[in-house]
């Protein structure tokens, strides 16, 4: 109740923003879907943009499939008590606070792309760590359980900010309401289909080993991601922001 209720201030937030009119020069009134499909069409016209986007494509997955298995390992595996369980759950929430504020701190000394791909490695490694916390956990209780459920709420948000970032750099102002539609489409679907493989792949090797094995994919995947062309365009933009930002 409480989350639906912050969907619905946040939808009337938004809808109480008061936008400057204006028409570009090319611009004829037309209606709202061909104004979508042709956003998106010169959206897609960005090699940048486009890769990018795929970028993000295997991150969300492994989100969703995170999302479907930490409880489960979390009360199943670890069979951690409803009290602690709840404070956990919290802790994910005050690493996110933390993330947030550490990650435009990393950004004035780490390109934008850099930061990301670290903070993506760092995830899928982090996700694999679940492995060994058994042993943590044994010797020491549940500390190793906060520390860990922690540091996912850190890292999370920690990618979240150069990827806004490197968006707001990467798509021109006219074209910002579709490519943030757009790259919100890239981000959900993945995740939603990540939350429906994570349960059935939990049920084949367990929910623990579930939530390793698609960190190590996550790993893997962007190991690749510096030998494409996308990655390196990505580091122009990443240099140019910081220029900018430093002579600004």
């Amino acid at each position: 109740m409480v989350n639906a209720a912050t969907f619905l201030l946040s939808a009337i937030l938004i809808w109480s923003i008061k936008f400057k009119e204006y028409l570009h020069h090319k611009q004829k009134k037309s209606g709202y879907w061909l104004d979508a499909l042709t956003g998106y069409r010169d959206i897609f016209l960005l090699p940048i943009l486009r890769f990018f986007l795929f970028m993000m494509i295997p991150l969300s997955f492994v989100i969703g499939i995170l999302n479907t298995n930490l409880v489960s390992a979390l009360l199943h595996h670890f069979h951690v008590s409803p009290s602690h369980f709840g404070f956990l759950e919290a802790s994910i929430g005050v690493g996110a606070i933390l993330g947030s504020l550490l990650g435009p701190k990393l950004l004035q000394t780490i390109p934008a792309n850099r930061l990301l791909w670290i903070g993506m490695m760092l995830i899928g490694v982090w996700m694999a760590g679940i492995v060994p916390l058994n042993v943590f956990v044994h010797n020491w209780g549940d500390f190793p359980l906060y520390t860990w459920c922690t540091m996912v709420g850190v890292l999370n948000a920690l990618v979240n900010v150069p990827i806004n970032s490197l968006f707001i750099s990467i798509v021109p102002q006219e074209l910002r309401g579709s490519g943030s539609a757009l790259m919100t489409t890239f981000s959900n679907f993945p995740i939603m289909l990540g939350i429906m493989i994570g349960g059935w792949y939990a049920d084949v090797i367990g929910s623990v080993y579930a939530t390793a094995t698609s960190g190590i994919l996550l790993v893997l995947t962007t190991c690749t991601y510096p030998l494409f062309q996308g990655y390196r365009q990505l580091s122009q933009v990443a240099f140019n922001t910081e220029r900018s930002s430093i002579e600004g």
